[in-house]
């Protein structure tokens, strides 16, 4: 199970799993490390946070669990055999539960009290650094909408900016604004990537609603937060849906006037850098690395080649037709034709 979930994750940080749950960084480390059996709560916010369905992972889960028992069974016998007592789950939570109990003392003589009495000065003192330590942490992160049943907390409309790093509440809730806020943008969706949370190479926040029906807001440094709506929105995810990321990269400002079109530029990405640029209809068409290259070195939407007509769709190899020529791709190579001389591309000049 523990190799099933490390490969489920795959690229992605156990803090930023951690951060979409909203559980503890070890919590998924021993999880995928096989250090602890995970709970089915725990494994179906995994799957849920990597984009699968959770429900094709429970009969594995089950399995997984049933080894576990059978290999710990032996154990169990053998101690109380000897008459020793098998610890309760309770206390292999050590020092993690006591600081619970001290950032919120109960009332004297009461049976926790008397629990803590067993503890060793060396513990107590331990338990009360770890639970002010949880105490300025909650109160320095974000707030969160409450739990639902299943224990993952599901946003509302004001967890703009919430998520993976507090760093990004303030330059999300900025952009949001900017692009018209909730009547534009509506509200976070209600599932894990309604957080902001990380998607190779930065961290995107999904909303839902108002009059761009979905959107996006991603981010490659606090200080390039792009809000991706309505077409723009649409084209870029259309054909790559979550590799969109991964493949084109991310967009690093609004559209931008060329000429008779309007172009995104992308970075970040195995294929970048490259843009998006509109076709006569309006449609966002992604030129990657080698045809944004030679694209733009033969005016782009301001040169003789014109705008594009035809996407590659989810095709990375084939041809890219555009209103006056054409851009042939394979592997590393960009063919043009017909055969032009380089021209200028103002539209991006200083």
């Amino acid at each position: 199970m523990a190799t099933d979930l490390q490969e489920l994750i795959g690229d992605r940080t156990y803090k930023a799993v951690a951060a979409l749950i909203h559980v503890s960084e070890p919590t998924i480390s021993q999880a995928c490390r096989g250090a602890r059996r995970p709970t089915w709560e725990i494994t179906r916010g995994i799957v849920q946070a990597c984009g699968e369905d959770p429900e094709k992972w429970r009969t594995r889960w089950e399995a997984a669990d049933t080894a576990y028992s059978r290999r710990d069974e032996p154990g169990k016998r053998q101690a109380l055999t000897s008459g020793a007592t098998e610890p309760h789950e309770s206390d292999r939570s050590g020092l993690a539960q006591d600081a619970t109990l001290a950032a919120s003392p109960p009332a004297e003589n009461s049976p926790t009290t008397a629990a803590l009495g067993h503890r060793s000065p060396l513990a107590l003192a331990a338990v009360t650094g770890l639970a002010v330590a949880m105490t300025m942490l909650s109160a320095a992160a974000p707030p969160m909408s409450s739990p639902t049943s299943t224990g993952i907390a599901v946003p509302g409309c004001d967890d703009i900016g919430v998520g993976a790093d507090s760093r990004w509440t303030a330059p999300f809730r900025a952009a949001y604004t900017r692009a018209g806020g909730r009547d534009e943008l509506g509200c976070p969706t209600p599932d894990q990537y309604g957080y902001v949370h990380e998607w190779k190479p930065g961290y995107s926040q999904d909303l839902r609603g108002g009059r761009a029906v979905n959107s996006r807001i991603m981010a490659l440094d606090e200080h390039r937060v792009v809000v991706m709506a309505g077409r723009y929105f649409h084209d870029y995810t259309d054909f790559f849906t979550n590799t969109a990321a991964d493949k084109q990269g991310y967009p690093t400002s609004d559209p931008i006037p060329c000429g008779p079109a309007q172009l995104v530029l992308l970075e970040g990405s195995r294929h970048s850098p490259g843009a998006m640029v509109t076709s006569p209809d309006g449609r966002f068409v992604w030129l990657r690395r080698e045809a944004w290259y030679l694209y733009r070195t033969h005016g782009g939407p301001q040169g003789p080649l014109g705008r594009p007509t035809r996407t590659l769709g989810d095709q990375l190899d084939g041809t890219i037709t555009f209103e006056h020529g054409s851009i042939t791709l394979s592997g590393n190579n960009a063919h043009l034709t017909p055969g032009l001389p380089p021209s200028p591309m103002t539209c991006l000049d200083p």
